[in-house]
């Protein structure tokens, strides 16, 4: 049986689809690999054997970049084309044009989609797409939305092994914390629809007696306007911003609970899948794919986008009732094995393929 040829470009590939990648040539699909030379799993490409070449794209009209994808297409002889990032899709939709491909494209937000805008109608909206693999449900239901066919899509989720979630978590007298308190932690990176405000003005809801403390761990979290709010919260002692950290995953170890306030266009949050391979208990709005992540009242707690007054009480429900939220850890980490591993993302993906080869 001949295998199936396909070709896969990402900028800066995470975990889970460096992990992806593995998986599906281990499977026994005939891949290789475009990637950014900065990204962070590379070398599990080289450990594992998977063909790769390296494009640091300068933007979504990159020539140079272009004309060395349509070399790897005609020189593999490529069947389908696997796109994953902004960049990747634009410059791979356009290296692809006139040679046969099937063209297959992720989509990670909810929204962000206009038929009046002419840049969509080059990427998520090109008719050479032949499928979007849509991260969650409500990704789906947002692109039928905008008269996507329902054909084109399908929903996979971003698979996960929890042997890489072990890394030791952090000493907390480094933070100046005691070991008994409880710790709450946001990590996010400073956007409008993130809603860190929300969060920060919500944590004037519980005690402030020392027993918790805030972390808000991020790009853009020690910006100004950041610290301005915690300096006029009466939480502002309780508060450690740490900005952007490599080591996030030190700091989930020690959290009990991981708030993410996003008011809008969420997909499948990375920080709350990582938090509940951790054990910290997930606290999330009603946004995107957060309910198909976060069972309500069951693997955590979710509440309405903008609403202060009932994210800070879903964070005094933990706080109080240290059982429940321990329950909710465990029915967390439960979820991530169960319902969103790697091997699945691996099989359906595969299947995927597969299914795309076979109606050309």
């Amino acid at each position: 049986m001949n295998r199936i040829r396909v070709l896969v470009i990402a900028e800066y590939a995470d975990r889970s689809e460096t992990g992806m990648f593995i998986g599906l040539y281990k499977s026994g699909i005939d891949l290789n690999v475009i990637l950014n030379g900065d990204s962070r799993y590379i070398h599990w490409l080289k450990d594992a054997g998977v063909p790769y070449q390296v494009i640091n794209f300068s933007g979504k009209w990159d020539n140079s970049s272009r004309e060395v994808i349509r070399k790897a297409l005609v020189t593999h002889k490529t069947q389908i084309l696997h796109l994953l990032h902004r960049r990747a899709i634009f410059n791979g939709l356009s290296a692809s044009k006139g040679l046969g491909v099937k063209n297959l494209i992720y989509r990670g937000v909810v929204g962000g989609v206009s038929y009046f805008n002419p840049i969509d109608w080059m990427s998520t909206l090109n008719p050479r797409v032949d499928k979007i693999i849509c991260v969650a449900n409500e990704v789906k239901s947002s692109l039928i939305k905008k008269s996507v066919s329902p054909n084109k899509l399908i929903t996979i989720y971003k698979g996960h092994k929890l042997n890489w979630y072990k890394d030791p978590p952090i000493n907390l007298k480094e933070l100046s914390i005691h070991k008994e308190s409880f710790i709450i932690c946001c990590v996010a990176n400073v956007r409008p629809r993130k809603g860190i405000p929300v969060f920060i003005k919500a944590t004037s809801m519980l005690p402030n007696d020392g027993s918790i403390h805030f972390l808000l761990i991020g790009e853009g979290m020690d910006k100004p306007e950041i610290k301005e709010l915690v300096s006029k919260s009466p939480q502002k002692d309780n508060f450690r911003i740490l900005g952007f950290r490599e080591d996030i995953s030190a700091f989930l170890g020690v959290s009990h609970c991981s708030v993410l306030p996003c008011l809008r266009g969420e997909g499948l949050p990375r920080s709350i899948i990582e938090s509940m391979a951790y054990g910290a208990t997930p606290i999330v709005t009603r946004v995107g794919g957060n309910p198909e992540l976060v069972k309500h009242d069951y693997s955590g707690l979710v509440v309405e986008p903008g609403n202060t007054k009932e994210l800070g009480a879903a964070m005094l429900t933990l706080y109080k009732d240290r059982a429940k939220c321990k329950s909710f850890s465990k029915n967390a980490y439960s979820t991530i094995k169960k319902d969103f591993s790697l091997e699945d993302t691996i099989k359906k993906t595969s299947k995927l393929y597969s299914d795309i080869f076979s109606n050309r």
